[in-house]
């Protein structure tokens, strides 16, 4: 999946075809529970992940047209990765890519959904369907923490952060704990990340955006990075390296994480919340990092509890992929982030705890769809950390 130059349909046709269905990519570790997003929702074998490669494989044989129906379950993957984990098969790493080169493919022959192609074109156009929202509090907050060489971390915020009113709160937060921690930080008008426009399989569109922001940090002499947002920290770490970015980079848990570590932030009060950490899929999954956000959670003070789904079995909130933009795979009551508030209700938590913007608003929506906000509330882990100082 860090390959981006070899995400090429042709280059699967030995592959593809050797999918036998057998049906382990949709299940969780323990087989006790549909842990594909998109199956979970459709209930469909068509629309597991061995389902998409077999129509996808039929498409390459001239078996099947590419019809709405088709390109719409395509792009309704998240792209969590569980099915990357399950399968048993050597080709087992390459079935996320396999999806994403359909979706190129599509691309390609202008066969995507309108809510797709809006955002590819806004995209290629340099714009964020989200930043226009808050971008006066975001030129603000980089007015006052203007970055310099002399800085120890760059902070990359993100879409979310300058969108969501929410997130843009967390961010804040997030400051006054680096600066409580005596770190020295700045930030700089962001490029895009180019995460979404590559799990969108808009793959040139998105070597484009890593060489301009390789080529802008360079030129600002930036040497370390801190994220905000997972999905940030993944396309930075795997994949500016093949674009000359050697940057260190962390996601903003494993930084604070760190901090507490060695005793630069200490937290004075508990707030003793029953909590269940939702892990962010380009966090766990697609990174291996399942402890830094759950050492923060203990070393605060909280009550964690495990969900039945977690660490490599977690379940998505269905906003990967590109659903938070385009909504391809849909809520309604077999929604991913519906079933992860209803798991939570049951276990009777009082907070579902995540370190991801995307998360967190897909969980939010859900809380409201489910009725559960006067039993429950979703928050950012800096949050619950700040509040615990």
């Amino acid at each position: 999946h860090e390959e981006v130059k070899n995400i090429k349909i042709d280059i699967y046709r030995p592959v593809i075809h050797r999918c036998f269905r057998c049906g382990y990519c949709k299940y969780s570790s323990d087989f006790y529970a549909y842990n594909c997003p998109i199956y979970d929702k459709f209930r469909n074998d068509g629309a597991m992940p061995g389902g998409l490669l077999w129509l996808t494989n039929a498409l390459l044989n001239k078996e099947i047209e590419v019809t709405k129906d088709y390109s719409e379950l395509i792009f309704s993957c998240t792209m969590c990765g569980n099915c990357n984990k399950k399968c048993p098969y050597e080709f087992h790493d390459t079935i996320t890519d396999m999806i994403l080169s359909a979706r190129e493919y599509l691309i390609e022959h202008n066969a995507v959904p309108q809510s797709v192609k809006r955002y590819l074109m806004n995209s290629m156009m340099g714009k964020s369907p989200w930043r226009e929202n808050g971008k006066e509090e975001c030129s603000l907050l980089l007015e006052k923490y203007h970055y310099t060489p002399s800085c120890d971390w760059l902070l990359y915020l993100g879409d979310m952060a300058c969108y969501d009113t929410y997130s843009l709160s967390s961010v804040k937060k997030w400051i006054k704990l680096l600066k409580d921690a005596d770190i020295s930080f700045g930030l700089l008008e962001e490029p895009l990340d180019g995460s979404d426009i590559l799990s969108l399989g808009e793959t040139e569109l998105f070597a484009a955006c890593c060489q301009k922001a390789v080529e802008f940090y360079q030129k600002m002499d930036v040497k370390r990075i801190c994220t905000f947002s997972p999905h940030s920290y993944h396309v930075f770490k795997n994949y500016f390296p093949q674009y000359g970015g050697h940057f260190q980079v962390t996601h903003y848990t494993q930084l604070l994480a760190n901090l507490v570590e060695v005793r630069k932030l200490k937290f004075s009060q508990s707030a003793e919340y029953k909590v269940a950490y939702h892990d962010p899929c380009y966090l766990g999954r697609w990174n291996q990092d399942y402890e830094s956000a759950r050492f923060l959670l203990e070393q605060s003070g909280m009550f964690l509890v495990e969900f039945p789904f977690s660490k490599e079995d977690a379940f998505c909130c269905g906003g990967g992929g590109g659903n938070i933009y385009t909504d391809c795979l849909g809520g309604g009551e077999r929604g991913a982030s519906r079933r992860r508030i209803k798991e939570a209700k049951k276990m009777k938590v009082e907070v579902l705890a995540t370190a991801c913007p995307i998360c967190t608003a897909m969980l939010q929506d859900a809380l409201r769809e489910e009725d559960a906000r006067n039993n429950i509330v979703v928050r950012d882990l800096i949050d619950l950390l700040f509040e615990s100082l």
